[in-house]
This record gives C-alpha cells, structure tokens and sequence, in this order.
C-alpha cells in the first residue's frame, strides 16, 4: 500500500506542475485571463493521478514487488514527462496535444495483434495506464532504462570512443539486429487490401506542407533557384507541379499494400541492450519507443528514416567537422558545405538500403522501390529545416535542406524513366 501511495503522490505533483505550467501559459497568452485556483488545480491533479493509478493497478502494475526509490522530473512547456523509480521503471508523460494519446493506443494495438509474433511485440513498452477522455491526455509507461541496460542506438553508434574501423563492424552487427527486429513485424503484417498514396501526406504532402512552412519562415527557404556545391537545384515548386501532373506515374510508385510501420524509428528511438547467452555468444535486445500515430503505411518510409539519420542528420548534428557557408544573392539560394561523413556511414546506409532490396524481393514488392526509396528520403530531410530554423540551429537546418533537395532532385530525374 505504501509504494501505492508514493506513485499517487508522486504523479499527483507531476499533473500538479503541468497544469500550474499549461495554466501560466495560456494566461500569458490571453493578455491578462487568469489561471486556475490552486484548489482546482489540486482536485483536478489529483483526479487525474488516481485515474491513472487505478487503470496501471488493473493492468498489472506489479503493487507487491515495488520499493519507492528515487523521483526526478523534467518540466517542457509541450509535455511533461516524470521519470518514476518503483522497482519497475515507468516513463509519465502529459500534453494538450492528443496526438500523445494516439501513440499511446498504436503502442497498444500493436501489443494486442496477434498476427505479429510475441517476440516483435514485447519490443514495446507496455502501457499501465492511459487518460484519454479530455485534456490534459497523459499515459504512464514502461520505460527501458539505462540503469537496465538500455542505450539508444544513436548513442551507441555517435557517442562511442572506437576507432573507425571497429566502429563500422560494431555498427554493422547492431544495425543488422535492428533490421532483423523491424522485418519481423513487416512480414506478419502485411495487407494487400490497403495501399498508401505518393501524393498524400506521408510523401508529396509531406513535402509540400513542409516547405512551405519553412518558406514562411524565413526567405532562405522560398521556391527558387539554388546552387549546393556548384549543382543547380530548380525551385521546389516546379517540383511540386511536375508531380502533380504526372500523379498518375507517382501513384504507380506505391507498394501492393501496406505493413505495420513505427513512423520514427531513427536511433534515438531504438533502444538496445547486450544479453549474454550461456554459450558465450551475445543477442542483441531491441527496443523501440516514441512511435508516431500512423500503425500502418510503407516500410520503406521507416527504412529511409533509418537510412537519413546515419548518412546526413546525425553527421550534420553530432559529428565534429562539418562546414557550410549560404548566401541569398540575385540568382537564388548558395549554399557549400562539407559533411564529416566517414565510411563507416556509408557502410550503415548501404546496409539499410540493401536490407531494403531483399525485404522489396521477399514482400513482392513494386519493382520500382529504389525510387521509392529516393522520394522517401527527399521527405525525410525536407521535413526537418522548419523545426532546426526555428530552434536556432540555422546551420544544420541549411544542410538538411540542402540533402533533401538533392534526393528531390535525384528522384525527379528518375520519374521519366517509370
């Protein structure tokens, strides 16, 4: 009863802090409204917190075996997330945003699918508990700790001290067990029946939505001529109208049906950890989290997502030795630049694209994938510059912009080929 009592206490603060936070901001925002009462935020907190306690108890929220540990917070003005230690490990987190809700339900639709093998879904945190009815939304889940053993395979292949060669053969064996775990998911869940659209948002859309807010942004980023390493870029509207008028040869693109997918899966969202078997040998325990609120779609949107972290975001984000100069002049955007991108990274990417292949070859998938592939890629690394720009990270948003255009580019020369 007592480690009962801590979590409810525990997540009663943490909804506490939230609603006290998200109550200041909106008053902010008003100009002059004021904030709740702390006697309704409390009832409020506490109503919230013995909701979730009540539904983790329910679902197996192991009360017996837990001992109060230790308790840390982290307060953001989009989400708040308390990291809770009762034995088990929990993540809480809380938002406006139902979007929180939705990936909370995919984790659980994917856990419940018996047409994917136990081993795919336990990759995932259980869910104890989640409040969907009204804002605020909130869930509390399993968490896969370090304390357990866990790190983030961008952690793993970006933070390590190994030298280049070693690092390539480390980073081939995770990736292949990385790649290993997602195809156990894609081949159970196939469906013939359904198919995505190359227009719509997940691709073209994508693209579309995604430039043009960054256009609004800020000027660097409007439809026009651009120059990256001396290559001549058209402006990406053209892009956009040669699309649209030959919808019917990109629709032609798409795969003969659909798979489960994890929307994210770059590596800060796949966890791994080294299990040692009693033969000496060493299994490779993957982990996924944060998915996005799709469920279903294309595979290979997942493998370019995989694919464009190791070859461009994280050399431009996390890998000392980048450069890069842009200017705007007469004749459209400038930009030059250099990308520490060693070859063990070209290594990694040749591993995705050619797992790739062989999961295409095996799902009997459209013969023209690899150009799938291309345009994924594309709207992989043009969804990036908006959020990069408007945290102040000008450079690295530049060369995502800079990559994305060019797989544009590489993509709309092969359309005519089709």
């Amino acid at each position: 009863m007592q480690a009962q009592k801590t979590l409810l206490d525990t997540l009663t603060g943490t909804v506490r802090r939230y609603l006290q936070h998200s109550g200041k901001v909106r008053s902010r925002k008003l100009r002059g409204g004021t904030s709740p009462d702390d006697k309704s935020i409390d009832a409020q907190a506490q109503t919230i917190a013995r909701q979730l306690v009540r539904e983790a108890l329910e679902n197996g929220f192991p009360a017996e075996e837990v001992s109060f540990q230790t308790c840390s917070v982290d307060e953001g003005s989009i989400a708040q997330v308390a990291r809770i230690r009762l034995g088990l490990r929990f993540i809480f987190k809380m938002q406006s945003d139902r979007k929180l809700v939705n990936e909370a339900q995919v984790i659980q639709t994917i856990s419940r699918d018996l047409r994917l093998p136990s081993t795919f879904r336990d990759r995932f945190p259980c869910i104890y508990a989640l409040k969907h009815d009204a804002s605020p939304y909130a869930y509390l889940m399993e968490e896969f700790a370090p304390e357990d053993g866990y790190k983030s395979l961008a952690k793993e292949l970006f933070e390590s001290n190994l030298v280049s060669e070693a690092l390539e053969k480390q980073g081939a064996f995770l990736l292949q067990a990385v790649l290993d775990a997602m195809l156990e998911g894609y081949q159970s869940s196939i469906v013939r029946r359904k198919h995505i659209s190359i227009m719509g948002e997940d691709y073209v859309g994508r693209i579309r939505e995604r430039l043009r807010a960054a256009a609004k942004l800020d000027r660097v980023f409007k439809s026009d001529h651009v120059s990256i390493n001396g290559k001549k870029i058209r402006p990406w509207e053209e892009y956009l109208s040669l699309f649209q008028a030959k919808r019917d040869k990109m629709e032609s693109l798409v795969p003969p049906f659909t798979t489960v997918v994890l929307g994210d899966p770059n590596p800060e969202n796949i966890l791994i950890r080294y299990d040692n078997r009693q033969n000496g040998s060493v299994k490779i325990n993957v982990k996924f989290i944060d998915l996005k609120e799709w469920g279903d779609g294309d595979y290979m949107f997942d493998l370019a997502k995989l694919a464009h972290y190791i070859n461009t975001t994280a050399p431009a984000k996390s890998i000392s030795g980048k450069d890069v100069e842009w200017r705007l002049s007469d004749s459209g955007l400038v930009v030059n630049y250099t990308l520490p991108r060693q070859p063990w990274l070209h290594t990694l990417t040749h591993i995705v694209q050619e797992r790739g292949r062989t999961m295409a070859r095996r799902f009997r998938d459209n013969p023209r994938h690899d150009v799938r592939f291309q345009l994924a890629m594309a709207a992989n690394l043009l969804g990036l510059p908006v959020n990069r720009w408007a945290k102040s990270r000008r450079d690295e948003a530049i060369i995502l912009y800079a990559e994305g255009l060019l797989w544009l580019d590489q993509f709309s020369r092969n359309l005519p080929k089709i």
